[in-house]
């Protein structure tokens, strides 16, 4: 998660640079890929606007490095509950089964563990807002990335 919010520091401040350059020379912002606005929405916006609710949110959570490292840990710790049923005498068929509860166990401390961290970082001060309508460059970015 360090990374991920270190990642969302670095886009905010790469969002008032590309702005400085607009501000300077306005002729250069139909060449900018991702936004040149630090709010949350410029923000999404370079993240490829992940979506707001649902299942598409959960999906897309497990996508980023974070949620395939949650992954990854889940699978190594029902690997390793079931090695431990093993141990004690569990049978095969039961050991599958308790890794497969270890590994959701895991990764549902996983997430309460993260839940909200984002969210909370994501409340970085904001000196330049995005305007009602996108700017040329942010329109086209938004098409790249769909």
């Amino acid at each position: 998660m360090g990374a991920n919010e270190d990642d969302l520091r670095a886009i905010h401040g790469m969002a008032r640079i590309r702005h400085g350059y607009t501000q300077i020379a306005p002729i250069v912002a139909p060449y900018f890929t991702s936004a040149t606005h630090d709010d949350v929405a410029g923000i999404n916006l370079s993240y490829g606007d992940p979506p707001t609710a649902g299942a598409g949110l959960v999906l897309y959570g497990l996508t980023t490095s974070g949620g395939m490292i949650g992954l990854i840990v889940s699978m190594v710790g029902g690997v390793l509950t079931g090695v431990l049923a093993l141990i004690v005498g569990a049978a095969g068929a039961g050991a599958v089964w308790i890794s497969v509860a270890g590994a959701v166990v895991v990764f549902g401390v996983l997430a309460l563990l993260t839940i909200g961290r984002i969210a909370r970082q994501a409340q970085l001060p904001v000196l330049f807002p995005s305007p009602e309508e996108p700017t040329v460059s942010e329109t086209a970015a938004a098409d790249r990335t769909r």
